[in-house]
């Protein structure tokens, strides 16, 4: 489809930007054509609620710089930005420095080299989208800025997530598993402020990934590091007490599952209302918010279709656009993007195209605590 009409998700290198902005010693530095690194600033506070960005830099290369190769601009602009104290550079993957040949890598090598800083940046193609963007970026940190193996590991390490839903989603899980499981939550991709933060990663017992673009990071750290790890995106009681069976599991840790009877009694009305009123359900969300949904439809006892908004996932992708002409009448979960044109649907995942207040209450949308939103919101809408 040619024309977005909709929605447009984050490409690659847009979401390596969001996500690099977190780290306030990391400097981020697109080196591309004036009007080229036009950045939405503002959809970095709707995505987390952090404060403002000041260490998102650009310098504009000319039709001369580029006729002549002259890559002498970013040299300057690297040495302007190690005499503001920053001592990390992140060079931004350009459509530009693709289609014209520019070895970002290269180059990232020579600042490095000639500035005694750390310059790195990581592979993009043109049409990557968002969630390779951000696994990409995940596994350049944990190789860049990871210490050497302790002798020592404690704790646990959670890996993954995109926006500030998924940093209270952590959140909710960090005080979950330290809870029942009493081991001490070691580091956390969303809670992370600064890349020193990365040095601690290795010491942990194990990574508990929440996301699947992380998943290659994990294996980084089991193949150099001996981190064992469990992937889980658990949403109602039974994916609760999964994730905490396996990471038991995986450190020899007795483990005795919990039963709640409120919980059920919930579950049973939930079930009634989806067995009363049958709705045909669509979902559509990124691979982990699907992976979420379907074991809780799968718990509730109801069928659902589920169409991934990113290539490469374990469901079958589909097209903003297309996805919304092709079911605007049935009963979608989706985006607060998507829903906004769907007259019956329910929010499951922030697309940060649109602009709203985050509260930073506690607010997760995982595991008992997320279904009982989950099922609150379904009975509102189909009631």
């Amino acid at each position: 489809m040619p024309v977005k009409k909709y929605a447009a998700t984050p490409t690659a290198r847009m979401q390596t930007l969001y996500a690099a902005a977190q780290y306030k010693d990391l400097a981020v530095l697109d080196f591309s054509t004036g009007g080229h690194g036009v950045y939405n600033n503002g959809h970095l506070p709707w995505i987390t609620p952090w404060s403002e960005k000041t260490n998102i830099f650009s310098t504009h290369i000319t039709e001369v710089d580029i006729s002549l190769g002259d890559t002498s601009r970013l040299s300057r602009a690297a040495e302007e930005l190690k005499q503001l104290g920053y001592k990390n550079i992140y060079l931004m993957p350009s459509s530009l420095a693709s289609v014209l040949g520019f070895d970002l890598s290269a180059l990232a090598a020579e600042i490095s080299d000639t500035l005694g800083i750390n310059a790195f940046t990581v592979p993009s193609r043109l049409n990557d989208d968002f969630y390779a963007g951000v696994g990409a970026f995940t596994l350049a940190l944990a190789k860049n800025y990871g210490s050497a193996q302790p002798v020592k590991k404690s704790g646990f390490n959670l890996l993954g997530g995109i926006t500030g839903q998924d940093e209270q989603n952590h959140r909710y899980l960090r005080e979950l598993i330290s809870r029942r499981l009493k081991i001490k939550p070691n580091f956390d991709t969303m809670a992370a402020v600064g890349t020193s933060e990365w040095q601690s990663a290795t010491a942990a017992e194990i990574n508990v990934v929440t996301s699947k673009y992380a998943l290659k990071t994990a294996e980084y750290y089991l193949k150099n590091f001996a981190v064992p790890y469990v992937y889980c995106r658990p949403l109602g009681l039974e994916g609760e007490e999964k994730l905490l069976a396996l990471i038991a599991e995986k450190l020899g840790k007795k483990f005795k599952a919990e039963s709640d009877f409120v919980y059920e009694r919930a579950k049973l009305q939930i079930k009634n209302i989806l067995a009363f009123n049958a709705p045909q359900i669509v979902c559509y969300g990124n691979t982990d918010t699907l992976a979420s949904l379907k074991s809780f439809f799968d718990e509730a006892g109801n069928g659902a279709e589920y169409f991934c908004s990113h290539t490469g996932g374990d469901f079958p992708y589909a097209d903003a656009d297309e996805f919304i002409d092709g079911n605007k009448d049935k009963f979608v979960l989706a985006s607060d993007r998507v829903c906004s044109f769907i007259p019956k649907s329910v929010v499951v995942e922030n697309s940060g195209l649109d602009f709203g207040f985050v509260v930073p209450l506690p607010d997760a949308n995982v595991g008992k605590e997320g279904a009982y939103r989950l099922m609150q919101t379904i009975a509102k809408k189909l009631m």
